[in-house]
């Protein structure tokens, strides 16, 4: 199945994850040293940019 997808979308996949977990990881730290809740904000950043790379990757598979 994943043999179809060109280098490209696999690696700025991981790059976009490493970046997303970063400001996760990041909103976490503060959220938890100033004893407050999760952003909204960061957890919208995430399901956008994971439909995002869904949305491309299914493209690019279907455009084959």
């Amino acid at each position: 199945m994943f043999k179809n997808i060109h280098p490209f979308f696999i690696v700025s996949s991981f790059v976009l994850l490493g970046l997303l977990s970063a400001v996760v990881l990041n909103d976490v730290y503060r959220s938890i040293n100033r004893n407050q809740p999760l952003s909204y904000d960061v957890v919208v950043l995430i399901k956008m940019a994971m439909c995002a790379v869904l949305g491309a990757t299914a493209g690019y598979i279907a455009k084959k």
